[in-house]
């Protein structure tokens, strides 16, 4: 018998041993038979590394040791976010499109509304996207998973102003916020609720069966003289307790003016109506950047050492990309044991567009 005429089902009896992707990868490319034959979503005991999706070939570059795919679909556009192993990939023309590299599933959602034209001049680097970026859309993300569910929503984050859209919706609905004008920085869903942090460290809740909510009253956490210039994340640990990350930044004028670093960042536990110190996040590493919030249990660094109670950031600082031929290169690990910092790139100060972590977590 050939191995094109494997039965269907003897196949997927066959993948069920298999736990390895990069093992998974290679069966589906045996022939096109196969291909066919393997489901289009990747099973969930099948194990998932981290990637870093690099502008460099149009390729994804693996954190582990995984072979390379193209993504042609990445030309002209930059990545709005990555939420459950899919790419939000938005054109100058606003058109959004949503990919999985692994599968090659792909489908388009409604193009980003927009607030006024964009305008760009000669003191900011010379790509229209930039600037529409940082006016229209800094971050996307699913409240579940595409692949295991038609019920899902995306929402965008636009600073001063989020949208939604449903499956099969052909236009954004603003999500109604009541109170004062302000500028969000992170948004994340959980348990029917969209949540979001803003400039001034105030937390706001949305509910997404009346799309309305404001600020919960939860204001910045005391001490430590923060300043709204720091990053702020938001994510939902395993235990299902809300969390605050304020990540701090060293600036260099010398090789390359106005450049940065981390050089720290803090884990807040939300407490009622206060964000209490945390110090540890156990055996876990939790990657943070413009992908939503990704918990991993096993994860390698470059020389094989297990990594625990690390932060995994990558470059999201659009304020800083704006301006300045530099940016996008901010990509390490913190370690919360130690308070060390392990930049990936440590000799770069400019890599556009930035690089994105991809998970199917």
């Amino acid at each position: 018998m050939l191995g094109s005429e494997l039965p269907a089902d003897l196949l997927n009896e066959i993948v069920k041993y298999i736990h390895s992707l990069r093992d998974y990868v290679r069966i589906g490319a045996v022939c096109k038979t196969w291909n066919l034959a393997l489901p289009k979503t990747i099973p969930n005991h099948i194990t998932t590394p981290l990637r870093l999706v690099l502008p460099s070939q149009e390729r994804i570059h693996q954190f582990s040791i995984v072979p390379h795919l193209r993504m042609p679909e990445l030309h002209n556009c930059f990545i709005a976010g990555s939420s459950f192993g899919w790419l939000f990939c938005v054109g100058i023309d606003r058109t959004l499109l949503v990919v999985n590299p692994l599968t090659k599933s792909r489908f388009n959602l409604p193009p980003i509304p927009t607030f006024s034209p964009v305008a760009y001049g000669r003191n900011i680097i010379e790509k229209p996207f930039i600037c529409m970026q940082r006016n229209f859309v800094t971050k996307i993300i699913f409240t579940c998973s595409p692949d295991h569910s038609k019920e899902f929503m995306a929402v965008a984050n636009q600073r001063s102003r989020l949208a939604f859209c449903r499956s099969g919706d052909d236009t954004w609905t603003d999500i109604k916020h009541r109170g004062t004008w302000c500028k969000y920085e992170d948004i994340i869903y959980h348990d029917g609720k969209v949540y979001a942090i803003d400039d001034r460290y105030r937390l706001h809740e949305f509910d997404m069966k009346t799309a309305r909510g404001g600020w919960s009253g939860v204001s910045m956490p005391r001490g430590d003289g923060h300043s709204y210039n720091y990053a702020k994340y938001l994510a939902f640990n395993p235990e299902g307790d809300l969390l605050l990350l304020v990540r701090h930044f060293e600036f260099y004028l010398e090789p390359v003016y106005k450049s940065y670093k981390t050089c720290r960042v803090d884990v807040y536990k939300r407490n009622a109506n206060k964000w209490m110190r945390e110090c540890s996040l156990g055996n876990n590493v939790l990657v943070i950047g413009y992908n939503s919030p990704i918990w991993m249990s096993h994860i390698l660094d470059n020389k094989g050492n297990q990594l625990r109670n690390c932060i995994c950031f990558s470059d999201n600082m659009v304020e800083f990309h704006y301006r300045d031929r530099v940016g996008g290169h901010d990509v390490g690990i913190y370690n919360l044991e130690d308070g060390t910092v392990t930049q990936i790139f440590p000799n770069s100060d400019f890599i556009w567009p930035p690089p994105v972590w991809l998970s199917q977590s």
